[in-house]
């Protein structure tokens, strides 16, 4: 208590206020660093849904080539293969754009490879 007496009242009301404000500052400082965090882990939930995306692309290409195939084969009438020819340009539009998505992960690049593959192997065996 004898060192609160001798400390006159100017000081005492400065110090005060320099506490407030060096805990405002720190609290501002914490608050920021956390409305970064999210804003980043929000753009990453995006990117990973624009991915979700471009997969499930991928698969209704798949479909709308396999459609134009079976319709083909039961009519013989060649406006069936339409669907066909054209999943075929959007899925392999859709798998470099998915490549380039996930360009930051190679396990990701290997995986869309692999997908590109299949769609190839399944036209040689399969559709044609």
């Amino acid at each position: 208590m004898n060192i609160l007496n001798r400390i006159n009242f100017g000081t005492k009301l400065y110090a005060g206020f320099s506490a407030v404000l060096l805990l405002m500052l720190a609290i501002s400082m914490v608050i920021y660093f956390s409305i970064n965090s999210l804003v980043t882990s929000s753009k990453w939930v995006n990117h990973t849904y624009e991915v979700i995306r471009t997969a499930e692309s991928v698969g209704a290409a798949m479909v709308d080539m396999e459609t134009g195939q079976r319709g083909f084969m039961v009519t013989g009438l060649d406006e069936y293969l339409e669907p066909f020819n054209a999943g075929k340009t959007r899925f392999d539009k859709l798998i470099q754009q998915g490549q380039t998505l996930t360009s930051d992960n190679p396990n990701q690049g290997v995986r869309w490879k692999e997908v590109a593959r299949m769609k190839a192997r399944w036209l040689k065996e399969v559709a044609e």
